[in-house]
């Protein structure tokens, strides 16, 4: 049997692009002279009052299709909008940061990693054009998770430090911003087989995260439960074990009851009291994590086969072969 997996955090990818995201007027701002870009690029010479109207809410359209869309519907006016922008060669640093990143990140939900990466390099560039350090730090976070989720663990290693760095000459040692960084540097290590660094940085995270955040936030829960599956795999099945419980009460607290990172940690206890014997537990989260991913997953769904196997290896374990072969 093995661990169900650790929980992503998407901090440096989360939603509309840090540009966007800045504040009401900011993205307003950015809206209107998007807008005015795209009608200038594209708008026929000489174009009629109506003309402009039409395209002005043509554009709107499409702007807000790509940010507040699902990522199946926001593709393709992501993507459009994307083309169209690189036809610009005068177009401002936001715009390309704000497209770049935003189309990478509907490609990352829809898990196309490898199509992801072109955009976020595009996004990186710009932001280093910038000059500016959160800005920067921000989407070479973005493009290292793309890199993660791609294996390149050395390469996201790479940009993931560099990125702490960032945060910390730009918010403080112990600020929350550095906290996301840090936590992604300690996943990519973990895959690496680097648990002394990878747990260290977890248990800095989880100290700095504890000191600033209500104590049921669930930034908390997910660096306990990724900070467990470190210690894990050094055998130290009772700290993990305690941790995991920990994050559990969070997310049955906050979390609706068919969350995937409630199915997540629920696995992952699971395995914990399966590798200690205790097999009657074990087997009842077993059973409520593979409820969750049945009603959440598609059938072929890879961490839908570790928790059948997770739960067939039980079966065995308590004798029941027959049972065994049908999980």
């Amino acid at each position: 049997f093995q661990a169900e997996d650790g929980i992503r955090d998407r901090s440096p990818s989360r939603g509309l692009g840090d540009v966007y995201k800045r504040q009401p007027s900011t993205r307003q701002t950015l809206s209107s002279l998007l807008i005015g870009s795209l009608l200038l690029f594209t708008a026929p010479k000489p174009a009629s009052s109506q003309q402009t109207a039409d395209g002005a809410k043509q554009a709107n359209k499409m702007i807000q299709t790509c940010f507040k869309a699902p990522a199946q519907q926001a593709l393709q006016a992501c993507e459009l909008l994307a083309t169209v922008l690189s036809q610009m060669p005068d177009s401002s640093v936001d715009f390309r940061i704000v497209i770049n990143a935003r189309l990478s990140d509907v490609l990352v939900e829809l898990e196309r990693y490898a199509e992801a990466e072109a955009p976020a390099r595009k996004a990186v560039a710009a932001a280093q054009e910038a000059k500016k350090r959160s800005t920067i730090g921000a989407q070479q976070s973005r493009l290292a998770t793309v890199l993660k989720y791609l294996g390149r663990y050395s390469e996201a290693e790479a940009l993931f430090r560099n990125a702490t760095k960032l945060a910390k000459k730009e918010y403080g040692a112990e600020a929350a911003q550095v906290t996301a960084t840090m936590g992604h540097l300690a996943e990519v290590l973990q895959a690496q087989g680097k648990h002394e660094e990878a747990k260290s940085l977890y248990r800095k995270s989880l100290a700095i995260l504890e000191k600033k955040l209500a104590p049921d936030h669930l930034d908390i829960s997910i660096t306990r439960n990724n900070f467990a599956l470190v210690l894990q795999a050094q055998g130290k099945l009772g700290e993990a074990e305690s941790l995991y419980r920990k994050s559990l009460a969070i997310f049955e607290k906050k979390l609706n009851p068919d969350h995937p990172s409630l199915a997540t940690t629920l696995g992952n206890l699971a395995v914990m009291l399966h590798a200690q014997g205790k097999l009657g537990e074990a087997e009842s989260l077993y059973r409520k994590s593979l409820a969750i991913k049945q009603k959440k997953l598609d059938p072929d769904h890879p961490d839908l086969a570790t928790t059948h196997s997770n739960l067939s290896a039980l079966r065995l374990a308590q004798g029941n072969v027959k049972e065994a072969l049908t999980c």
